[in-house]
């Protein structure tokens, strides 16, 4: 008797079904969620730690976007409220989610949250004004970390607080777009294999880390290896086609044309 398959949570479809009349659900391999699910959440986590120490960095810088004030007589370089607030976000949801999953499994959450500035009603206040965009990446990538350590069984847990705390966790992808790091992604000649979207190549966030592609259009993501399958997919369809060329000249099948 073959066991009862489990649906994902995120009804995320199968690429290629999008569009049937019954698309194909994939089934929940995370808890209650899907791999691609999955692995945009973990992607978010590791973009994180480098996206925030560059904003970081723009606070002072006299380019850029966003509202300008004088701080202080000691501090006369203007500040740049946009991306210090857009870095205090990303800290301040990281440090959140933290704390809530961390109770939820009965786990001590990582020293930067237990330590994090608040107010008196314990509301998360965000990074100290004198934080450096290096003691920026050291918090936020603790957390981070943690995080990423713990996916799998958050995943476990409430479905509707997990995909709250995926779809809040996407504004790095947002925040990314909005403060653009120089030769932070290389765009491949090779289109999305499910929507025809621009790939963007990321470059791995930390050593031991590998690099992973993500379509701009529908924000799914391949790993170094299956995007290394799908230039070879590409290689074989291409050199197929042209042998055909060779033999038939360009009326060639539909399904070889590239």
């Amino acid at each position: 008797m073959n066991a009862t398959i489990k649906l994902s949570y995120d009804r995320a479809v199968r690429s290629g079904t999008e569009n049937d009349p019954n698309p194909e659900i994939l089934p929940a391999v995370h808890g209650h969620f899907s791999e691609p699910f999955f692995r945009r959440t973990r992607f978010a986590l590791e973009l994180a730690p480098g996206l925030v120490a560059h904003i970081a960095s723009l606070r002072d810088a006299s380019g850029g976007s966003g509202e300008r004030v004088q701080t202080s007589k000691e501090s006369p370089l203007p500040f740049n409220v946009q991306a210090w607030d857009d870095a205090n976000e990303v800290y301040k949801l990281l440090v959140y989610w933290s704390v809530v999953f961390a109770e939820a499994m009965r786990l001590a959450p990582p020293s930067p949250a237990r330590r994090s500035w608040r107010a008196r009603d314990d509301r998360i206040i965000g990074l100290p004004a004198n934080t450096t965009p290096s003691d920026a990446r050291y918090v936020v990538g603790i957390v981070g970390l943690w995080l990423r350590t713990q996916l799998d069984p958050i995943m476990h847990l409430r479905a509707d607080e997990v995909m709250e705390f995926h779809e809040q966790v996407g504004e790095v992808f947002r925040l990314s777009a909005r403060w653009p790091q120089r030769d932070r992604a290389t765009w491949s000649k090779l289109p999305c294999p499910w929507c025809g979207g621009r790939l963007g190549i990321y470059p791995p966030e930390m050593r031991g880390a590998e690099r992973m592609a993500v379509c701009e259009a529908c924000h799914r993501d391949l790993t170094q290896d299956e995007f290394d399958a799908n230039v070879d997919r590409v290689a074989t369809a291409t050199k197929e086609a042209q042998k055909l060329v060779i033999k038939h000249g360009r009326n060639i099948p539909g399904e070889w044309r590239l």
